[in-house]
């Protein structure tokens, strides 16, 4: 239970409204922290994309080579990363608050699936979507993904044309 003085009143508590120290907050507000984490996206991104379907799987239980161990030891680092940064949001935001947000249920989603990814490699599928979060945070490539987006149907029609002439 937590003490704290909301409207006036003194009001003992289990509740999202719990108050959050205020340097947490700023922490996971300042740009540098953002800034950071689409750093981590961005060579998370570069661990996926030198992975490939000849990657051995589990390095943990059964020997491998260097690469697949690289890829392994990288995939722990990243989602043991991600995952503080959910669990930090969480306690700056409160949980109910920091899921109102569509980006952050994606974010909670990507994180428990490369966890079980560990045990079902099925699952390391979704770690793709990481690279995804790069849009929500950075407003440049948002508006380049919209822009992208509205010229399909366009681009639809320019390929069917140049393909119906070739």
């Amino acid at each position: 239970r937590a003490h704290i003085k909301r409207r006036g009143t003194d009001h003992n508590i289990d509740s999202d409204e719990v108050q959050t120290p205020s340097c947490v907050v700023r922490f996971v507000n300042h740009a540098a922290f953002e800034w950071s984490i689409v750093f981590l996206i961005c060579c998370n991104a570069v661990f996926l994309a030198i992975d490939d379907p000849y990657t051995q799987g589990n390095c943990f239980t059964s020997p491998c080579d260097a690469k697949s161990y690289l890829l392994y030891v990288s995939d722990i680092i990243f989602s043991t990363i991600f995952l503080l940064e959910m669990l930090i949001k969480m306690y700056a935001f409160g949980p109910w608050t920091y899921l109102r947000s569509a980006s952050n249920i994606m974010d909670v989603f990507v994180v428990f699936t490369s966890a079980l990814g560990m045990l079902i490699p099925l699952l390391k599928v979704f770690r793709v979507l990481r690279t995804i979060r790069l849009l929500a945070l950075v407003s440049t490539l948002k508006a380049s993904a919209v822009a992208l987006g509205h010229a399909f149907p366009a681009m639809g029609t320019v390929y069917v044309i140049v393909f119906g002439v070739w």
